[in-house]
């Protein structure tokens, strides 16, 4: 086989990567937008009628949005600058941009569930008042519109979230 049809076989492959890809992320923005609408619009979904543990699957559904989101565009940003082959090559050109690669498949497909556990985190840290100073939390109301509003946006950010306090563990542990 010729390098060029090599080419070609793994450009496929990454072709159908990127389809998963897409709509692995489009799926999960698609059903995360939908029970976010759902949890604001509504007093009672899905059977819970508890307050606090709709507030709970709001920000968690809400990190999933957010890291759903970031991971989409990430995805489509590399999609249009190209891709990057098993031996480095680049196509088209080796630019400096990021392109599609076949090793960044699973980090996207896992990006959502980021959002969701980071999302629970913000419930966490907003109610206990870690993340927003209350005198006494445990009188503290928030709405969930700010709660969707944390979570939403500690979602869209979590992958540089989480490399941040990899970096700080690091420094402080001398790793």
């Amino acid at each position: 086989m010729s390098q060029e049809q090599a080419q070609n076989q793994e450009i496929a492959a990454l072709r159908r990567s990127a389809a998963v890809v897409i709509t692995w992320l489009l799926l999960f923005t698609i059903v995360s937008l939908s029970l976010t609408v759902l949890f604001l619009a509504k007093e009672t979904i899905l059977g819970i009628t508890d307050l606090s543990t709709q507030r709970i699957m709001l920000c968690v559904v809400g990190g999933t949005l957010g890291s759903a989101m970031s991971a989409l565009v990430s995805a489509v940003e590399r999609l249009s600058n190209g891709w990057e082959l098993s031996g480095g090559c680049k196509l088209p050109a080796p630019e400096p941009k990021d392109k599609f690669v076949a090793r960044m498949v699973p980090s996207f497909l896992i990006r959502p569930f980021l959002g969701s556990a980071i999302g629970l985190f913000v419930y966490a840290g907003v109610t206990s008042g870690y993340l927003i100073a209350v005198e006494n939390p445990q009188e503290a109301t928030f709405s969930r519109q700010a709660l969707l509003f944390f979570a939403f946006l500690a979602g869209l950010f979590a992958k540089t979230l989480i490399e941040k306090l990899r970096a700080m563990f690091d420094a402080f542990f001398g790793r």
